[in-house]
C-alpha cells in the first residue's frame, strides 16, 4: 500500500483500487485508482465531513455538470461519477503529467516554442470552456495539466454556467494571484476574467511569477492587482501584447478568448477597444496559398439524431486544432450544415465559424432565399477578412435542409456539379454540405475538405439548388454571368439581406 495513503482514507471507490493521494482541498480528496483492467484514473471523493452537506453536495454535482459540458480534449475525461451515494465521487481520465505550477517550480519557465504551444492549447482549451458556456473562475497554473499529448485544463469546482443566478457573487472566488479585479470586489463574473486569469498564468509560465507577486496581505495584493503595473518578466513580441491587453483593469478592454486564440495562431490581431473597424477587403487574391483537395464522403452508419453533444465538442476540437496547424492564411469554410441550437451554440462561439441564418425549406420548393442570400453574402464579400496582410475567407457555415426523407440521387449532382466550384475557391480548407454532427466534424478534421450526404435532398430540387450555388460561386470568381433564369435569384431584395 503506498505510504501516502493515511488512516480513514478510501481503499476502494466505485470498482477502483485507491494507490495514493494525489491532492487535497477544503472539502475534497484525490486520490490515484487503478481499475480491475490495469486503467489509471484520477478519483475525487468529498471528505467524509461534508457529505451529509447540502451545499456541499449541490458544488460537487455542479462540478460534475461542468466537465461533462467541456469537450473531451481538453480536460479530463469523466469515466464514472456517483454523486448521491454515502461517499459521492467523481472519477476521471488519470493524466500522466505535472500541472504547470509544478513543471515550472522543477524544470523552470517555458519559453520560445514551448511558451508559445502552451499559449495557443491553453486558449484552446479556455475557448472551448466558454463555447460550453461554462466560465471557470479559477484558471491557475495548478489547474492547467501538461499531458503527453498536450495541456488540459482541470478542476471545475467553482466553474459556474454563464446563465446561472450566482454567477455575480458578494464572496471573493478564486485564488488570489489569478483574480481578475472584479473578482475581488464581488462583482459580475464573466468569460473576461478566465482571460485575466489566462494572462497571468501566462506570466508565471514565462517567469516563474505571477504579475502582482504572492507576498503580503491578501488586501493588499488586491491593491496591486487593482491599481498597480503588471510585471510581465521576459514575455515579448505578441505574446506581451496580448497579455497586456488580458491584465486590462477593466473586463471590456480585454480581448474575448476567440480573438486571443485568432491573434495567436496568425488569425488575426484582438481588435482595439477605440478607432473604426477596419475595412473590409474588396477584392480576393487569385493565387490560392494553400488549397487542400476535395473529398466526398458518404457514411450510411451515422445518425442525424440524437447525437451526443460531447462527442460533438470532441469533434469541434479536433477541427480547431487542425486549423491550428494549417498556414496562417488558410480558413475553413463550411456551407450546408443543419442542426440543434445545442449543437450551434458551440459553432458560434468558437469564434473561428461565422455562422449565417438557418434556412429550412420544406418539400424542397424554397431554396430562393437561401440561394439569394448566400449570393448576396459572396458578393458583398462577407466571407473575406484580412490575417497577415493578406486577404483569407472568413470562416462560414451556411445552413440549407429540405427536411425531406432519404434519396439517393442527389449525391452524383452535388459532387459533379459543386466540386469544381470547391477546389477554384482560395485561401479555403474545406466547404461541405451535411447535417452538423460528429462524424461531418470529424471528417473535416480528417481530411480538411468534405461533401456529407447526411441531410438528403430530394434530387431534384437538390440538383436545382446545386446549379444555382455552383453558378453563384463561380461567378463570384469570374468565371460566369448568372443567368436569370436560374431560380431564386429574384426572390428577395438585396437590401433585406
Amino acid at each position: 500500500m503506498p505510504a501516502d495513503l493515511r488512516p480513514g482514507d478510501a481503499r476502494h471507490v466505485g470498482g477502483y483500487e485507491i494507490l495514493q493521494r494525489l491532492g487535497e482541498g477544503g472539502q475534497g480528496l484525490v486520490y490515484l485508482g487503478r481499475s480491475p483492467t490495469g486503467e489509471l484514473a484520477a478519483i475525487k471523493v468529498l471528505r467524509a465531513g461534508w457529505t451529509h452537506d447540502a451545499e456541499a453536495r449541490r458544488r460537487f454535482a455542479g462540478e460534475l455538470a461542468a466537465a461533462l459540458k467541456v469537450p473531451r480534449a481538453c480536460t479530463a475525461v469523466i469515466l464514472d461519477a456517483d454523486i448521491d451515494g454515502d461517499m459521492p465521487y467523481i472519477i476521471s481520465e488519470f493524466v500522466n503529467g505535472p500541472s504547470l505550477d509544478t513543471a515550472v517550480k522543477r524544470d523552470g519557465p517555458f519559453s520560445g516554442a514551448a511558451l508559445e504551444r502552451l499559449a495557443i492549447f491553453t486558449s484552446t482549451a479556455l475557448a472551448a470552456i466558454h463555447g460550453a458556456r461554462i466560465v471557470h473562475r479559477d484558471f491557475k497554473p495548478a489547474n492547467v495539466l501538461i499531458g503527453p499529448d498536450g495541456p488540459r485544463v482541470v478542476d471545475f469546482g467553482i466553474a459556474r454556467a454563464l446563465e446561472a443566478t450566482d454567477v455575480s457573487r458578494h464572496t471573493q472566488i478564486g485564488t488570489p494571484p489569478y483574480m481578475a479585479p472584479e473578482q475581488f470586489g464581488g462583482g459580475p463574473l464573466g468569460p473576461k476574467a478566465d482571460v485575466w486569469a489566462w494572462g497571468a498564468t501566462m506570466v508565471f509560465a514565462a517567469s516563474g511569477l505571477p504579475p502582482f507577486g504572492t507576498s503580503g496581505h491578501f488586501a493588499a495584493l488586491a491593491n496591486r492587482i487593482a491599481h498597480g503595473e503588471p510585471e510581465l518578466g521576459p514575455l515579448s513580441g505578441t505574446l506581451r501584447t496580448l497579455v497586456e491587453r488580458c491584465l486590462a483593469k477593466q473586463s471590456a478592454r480585454r480581448p474575448t478568448v476567440m480573438e486571443l486564440f485568432q491573434a495567436l495562431v496568425g488569425y488575426g490581431e484582438p481588435p482595439r477597444r477605440s478607432g473604426p473597424p477596419a475595412a473590409a477587403p474588396e477584392t480576393v487574391s487569385a493565387t490560392p496559398e494553400h488549397v487542400l483537395p476535395f473529398y466526398f464522403v458518404c457514411d450510411e452508419s451515422v445518425s442525424m439524431i440524437g447525437e451526443p453533444l460531447d462527442a460533438v465538442n470532441a469533434g469541434l476540437e479536433a477541427l480547431r486544432l487542425e486549423m491550428a496547424r494549417a498556414p496562417a492564411a488558410t480558413r475553413l469554410c463550411v456551407i450546408g450544415f443543419s442542426g440543434t441550437a445545442e449543437v450551434l451554440l458551440p459553432l458560434a462561439d468558437l469564434g473561428v465559424l461565422d455562422v449565417l441564418p438557418q434556412l429550412r425549406a420544406r418539400g424542397g420548393t424554397r431554396y430562393g432565399p437561401a440561394m439569394e442570400l448566400l449570393r448576396a453574402t459572396i458578393e458583398r464579400d462577407v466571407f473575406l477578412i484580412k490575417a497577415g496582410g493578406g486577404t483569407c475567407y472568413r470562416p462560414t457555415v451556411f445552413f440549407l435542409s429540405d427536411g425531406r426523407p432519404n434519396d439517393e440521387s442527389w449525391t452524383t449532382p452535388y459532387r459533379d456539379l459543386l466540386s469544381p466550384a470547391f477546389s477554384a475557391r482560395p485561401n479555403v480548407i474545406a466547404f461541405g454540405v451535411g447535417e452538423c454532427n460528429a462524424e461531418t466534424i470529424r471528417q473535416v478534421a480528417t481530411h480538411g475538405a468534405f461533401l456529407a450526404d447526411h441531410t438528403r435532398p430530394v434530387g431534384a430540387a437538390l440538383k436545382e439548388v446545386a446549379t444555382a450555388l455552383t453558378t453563384s460561386l463561380l461567378t463570384s470568381r469570374g468565371k460566369l454571368v448568372i443567368p436569370e433564369q436560374v431560380p431564386g435569384f429574384a426572390s428577395l431584395p438585396l437590401d433585406e439581406v
